[in-house]
């Protein structure tokens, strides 16, 4: 009994530290992967002596209202103080949208939300703009017009509508990107199960992908010709077409290939008689007839089958004709063919 208590006590001390490690390594990538907003001070766009006291009190009732969905992490404000107190950026350009991206690449920051207020006797306006620092877009770009009777509730609510509409948009990104994430790993799932037969489910799910994901997809996937033409040229019996995956080709020039020597080998067999002359021949002309499908089946096929893709991926191919004349130093003459998406 005793022994059992002490196995289970090395147990507990030698797993302990791994349960603890496994908590911390869980907290730091939930953060890592919460997006983080820094809110810069408000521009007095009126120059209102009356009305300093908004500079600092909208962008904390916007901090406020964006903390209560718990979906981001909200830095300390005083970053922009201390970069403005250092002399690196000037308080009267926090509204200025370079500034506010240049301050939120130093600090990592996912998301800074910028602003300014313009101040009269009666009333006061509001313009907010939430950027997104990876793409530099303006996520949510928003104004309000308040009276100054009630200009802290009005603030309120304002900021609690501006948070709502910015927690909205990157929960819709997050989605998007995830759909974005499966959507093409079922495309080539289903692009290798099968082309033609996949076709229809393919093209709906295209439409989650971006350009460049069905462009990289359709480059992955797509067919080319030259080397199915080599091997059916100079080894023969479908391989090259096996191996670009045209089946129906391959299997044409396999079975072709080898009737057509059968009958050849059976004519020399009856070289003697008027019909070994005419099976031999027969045999030779069938083996030639089949060796031209071979050159030109590779070519059709890629051609027909990289349409099908383009179609299913909805992706436009063009191909452009040019010509290289051999300038400025280059000396390959020639022209081809060049793919535009």
């Amino acid at each position: 009994m005793m022994r059992l208590k002490k196995k289970i006590l090395k147990i507990i001390i030698v797993c302990h530290p791994l349960f603890i490690s496994f908590q911390i390594f869980s907290i730091e990538n939930k953060e890592a992967s919460i997006p983080k907003v820094l809110i810069l001070d408000f521009v007095d766009i009126s120059n209102s002596p009356d009305h300093q006291y908004l500079k600092t009190t909208i962008p904390e009732s916007f901090s406020a209202s964006l903390s209560r969905f718990n979906k981001f992490q909200i830095l300390d404000r005083n970053i922009w103080h201390q970069e403005v107190s250092r002399g690196n950026f000037l308080d009267k350009n926090a509204f200025d949208q370079k500034t506010a991206l240049k301050i939120a690449k130093k600090y990592n920051v996912d998301i800074v939300v910028i602003g300014g207020f313009a101040a009269s006797k009666d009333q006061v306006q509001v313009f907010t703009k939430a950027i997104e620092t990876s793409s530099e877009k303006n996520i949510v770009n928003d104004k309000g017009e308040f009276l100054n009777v009630n200009i802290f509730s009005s603030i309120s609510k304002f900021t609690d509508k501006m948070a709502f509409e910015v927690s909205s948009v990157k929960i819709s990104q997050m989605m998007n990107d995830v759909h974005s994430d499966q959507a093409e790993s079922d495309v080539r799932s289903l692009i290798a199960a099968g082309l033609m037969e996949n076709r229809t489910t393919i093209y709906k799910k295209s439409a989650f992908l971006s350009d460049d994901e069905r462009g990289f997809i359709y480059n992955h996937y797509s067919k080319e010709a030259t080397t199915a033409f080599a091997l059916n040229w100079f080894i023969g019996f479908g391989l090259g077409s096996f191996l670009q995956g045209d089946n129906s080709g391959g299997q044409v020039a396999l079975w072709g290939e080898l009737g057509s020597v059968g009958l050849f080998i059976a004519g020399i067999a009856a070289i003697h008689g008027d019909t070994g002359v005419a099976i031999g021949s027969t045999g030779m002309l069938a083996f030639l007839g089949f060796k031209l499908f071979e050159m030109f089946r590779p070519w059709s096929f890629a051609e027909v089958y990289n349409k099908k893709l383009g179609e299913s991926l909805r992706v436009s191919v063009i191909f452009v004709p040019y010509i290289n004349l051999a300038q400025n130093g280059d000396s390959v003459y020639g022209v081809g063919v060049t793919a535009r998406f």
